[in-house]
């Protein structure tokens, strides 16, 4: 071999250190050099919430309220919940989630960590270039089922409802799901004009709809 093979060794050797780069990342959903001095991977399990889902939305915007964060993202498309009035929009205090970087928080007396990051090189999707982002949560392995339970409730959170408001949800096209948007105040079913026999009609059939007969009838079809 002359030296001047040198060159095509070394760009073979620069393909495999990238192949293999590529499958280390492939095995996990992070790279754990970006956790060097914050956490034990030995020691902790881990949990991957995707950008696009429903809970990732969520989760970031818990973390966000924690007094302990400094890294902020105003994303005004991750709103959810407000509370409107007839009279009055509240506004909403920005930013608005958590921007890239390593959380530590608690949730119910359990110390969770998140680490949010950006992976791998930009992608070209519908009109625009986005980069795969991602939320992982850790907590220690003995207790790993809390990761799945913090997020469950997260979700029963954002679907709780009050007597007296309605959760308005708006359909999410890029993300695909529903996403809750307002919580406006009831109205008195008194205040609701329709047509003579349409408000009977229509109250009869959430009725039934509400009714143990039409649940029954669900549950055994």
């Amino acid at each position: 071999q002359t030296s001047r093979d040198q060159p095509r060794r070394d760009a073979m050797a620069h393909r495999a250190f990238a192949r293999l780069q590529t499958l280390q990342n492939q095995l996990a959903p992070f790279d754990a050099s970006a956790l060097e001095g914050y956490l034990d991977l030995k020691q902790n399990a881990y949990l991957e919430l995707r950008q696009k889902s429903r809970i990732y939305s969520l989760a970031c915007g818990y973390i966000a309220r924690q007094k302990s964060v400094q890294s902020f993202r105003y994303s005004p498309e991750l709103l959810s919940g407000d509370l409107v009035d007839s009279e009055h929009v509240s506004e909403t205090p920005c930013p608005t989630t958590i921007g890239l970087g390593f959380f530590e928080f608690e949730w119910r007396k359990h110390r969770l960590s998140a680490l949010h990051q950006t992976l791998g090189e930009p992608v070209g999707v519908s009109n625009a270039a986005e980069l795969y982002t991602n939320l992982v949560l850790f907590t220690k392995r003995e207790t790993s089922q809390v990761l799945a339970q913090f997020c469950q409730e997260l979700v029963q959170e954002s679907e709780r409802t009050q007597a007296g408001f309605v959760n308005v949800f708006e359909w999410h096209p890029t993300q695909q799901f529903w996403q809750a948007r307002v919580v406006c105040p009831a109205r008195r079913i008194e205040s609701v004009v329709l047509d003579e026999g349409v408000k009977e009609r229509l109250l009869g059939d959430i009725e039934e709809f509400l009714g143990e007969d039409t649940r029954r009838w669900y549950k055994e079809h």
